[in-house]
């Protein structure tokens, strides 16, 4: 009897504590992956360039505290299939915005990042990443190698 009282005090607590409008975290994680290919002047190369999104937004129950406070993180993979041992890896954030859309598109040179019409483009030939002056506000961008 002892037990089941103290199991029922136990219980109780911990759903009163869930209950009274503790300040909760929403998480979000996806994962895309796509191939593309790119011309150097002596062959065609394929890599695949993996996108991790995390999201995380402060919330109170279903109601959320302020939007504005809101970032997405995006870890993007790129991954070239002709040197087993060099992975390149670059940490995109960008403010949420309510209707967010996001693409990752091929282009002559790499692949492109859009992000609202708002666009990061990385270069393969040259392992650079390139924001037009009039996005640059918009992006925060940190890059890295992993050999």
């Amino acid at each position: 009897m002892k037990n089941l009282k103290l199991i029922l005090l136990t219980l109780s607590i911990m759903i009163s504590s869930l209950s009274f409008g503790q300040e909760i975290a929403d998480k979000i994680q996806t994962t895309t992956v796509k191939t593309f290919q790119y011309q150097t002047s002596e062959k065609m190369i394929t890599y695949k360039v993996k996108v991790i999104e995390k999201r995380k937004s402060a919330t109170m129950g279903s109601k959320t505290v302020d939007p504005n406070l809101e970032h997405v993180t995006k870890l993007i993979s790129i991954d070239n299939d002709t040197d087993k041992a060099y992975d390149r890896y670059i940490v995109l954030r960008y403010k949420k915005m309510p209707n967010d859309t996001f693409e990752l598109v091929e282009t002559k040179k790499g692949f492109a990042v859009i992000v609202d019409g708002k666009s990061m483009e990385y270069l393969i030939g040259e392992a650079t990443y390139v924001i037009k002056n009039a996005d640059a506000d918009y992006f925060i961008v940190d890059e890295f190698d992993k050999i």
